[in-house]
């Protein structure tokens, strides 16, 4: 049976402010301590291993005019083909390959490096186009490898086979057309956007 005793209203009261104060105080007791975590995370919708099956690609020594009168088609056709493994990713991503270098144009993109040396070229470079395609890559453009509706895993029995030709591009005579040596580098990078 419950009675209503003021007396026993402030001794439970008093209970429990000091079990309050007794927890209170035995936490301000242990001190306090902080540590600081930082994470960090590259977030991929996909991913594929990109292997190519040459890595460096020579030209044999040609006569400028011989580019000069070949135009735009460039001359000497050299195979270069990117092959995928390990892919995987989520769906509703398109996987592209992102190709980037220096260019100059000329009428079109042409890969080269920057070079001031004397016997440097100037005005060639290297068309480079996908197999079957016309149209000279550029700097940063992105190359479809799938449908959005198909698998990643798709790509690891299609590979992607581009040609490199010597070229001048439009090969506007004067200054800015002259023989010497030439290099480039391209880079293949794989996006999934």
């Amino acid at each position: 049976m419950y009675h209503n005793n003021p007396t026993s209203r402030r001794f439970l009261s008093a209970i429990a402010a000091g079990l309050l104060l007794s927890v209170t105080h035995n936490v301000q007791a242990a001190g306090s301590s902080s540590a600081t975590v930082n994470f960090s995370a590259t977030l991929v919708g996909g991913t594929c291993n990109v292997t190519v099956d040459r890595v460096t690609i020579p030209f044999d020594s040609v006569s400028s005019s011989v580019i000069i009168a070949a135009g735009q088609t460039g001359i000497d056709p050299q195979l270069l083909t990117l092959s995928f493994s390990d892919c995987a990713g989520s769906g509703g991503l398109i996987p592209k390959i992102q190709v980037s270098g220096t260019t100059i144009t000329a009428g079109i993109p042409l890969f080269r490096n920057n070079n001031a040396a004397s016997d440097y070229s100037q005005g060639y470079g290297i068309r480079l186009v996908q197999q079957g395609q016309n149209t000279a890559i550029n700097h940063l453009d992105k190359l479809a490898l799938a449908d959005i509706n198909e698998p990643i895993s798709v790509l690891e029995s299609r590979p992607l086979t581009f040609e490199a030709r010597l070229s001048c591009g439009s090969c506007t005579p004067g200054p800015g057309l002259t023989g010497g040596n030439l290099n480039a580098t391209v880079t293949f990078q794989f996006v999934y956007e």
